[in-house]
């Protein structure tokens, strides 16, 4: 977990906070280090797994707020360029946004 803190840029001991968070929401579980018994390594569940998934999917939609942009700067309150710039595209909506539970999880089928 050091190297996490690390390659994160903060202090190991927020680490084991958010590990200890995510052990008893049942996403991780500590595992030692096959190389050095003093090293505990952070290992997905299958529950973590499928929020991460979910997470993932999640990231890569587009919200219906960007849905409709088309490459235009906006130049104030109700004005835009009347050209838009070279090479800007519409950006799709590629699926429709999931609702969030209470406990940060999406909901099936929505």
């Amino acid at each position: 977990m050091r190297a996490m803190a690390e390659s994160l840029c903060c202090d190991a001991s927020y680490i084991t906070v958010l590990a200890d968070r995510l052990e008893a929401r049942g996403l991780v579980n500590r595992a030692p280090d096959p190389d050095d018994r003093r090293v505990k390594r952070l290992v997905l569940t299958k529950r973590g797994r499928k929020v991460r998934e979910e997470l993932l999917t999640a990231i890569h939609e587009t919200t219906p707020a960007l849905a409709g942009l088309d490459g235009r700067a906006a130049c104030g309150p109700g004005s835009a360029p009347s050209e838009p710039r070279a090479g800007a595209g519409r950006v799709a909506l590629t699926r429709k946004r999931r609702p969030i539970t209470a406990d940060g999880l999406t909901t099936k089928g929505n």
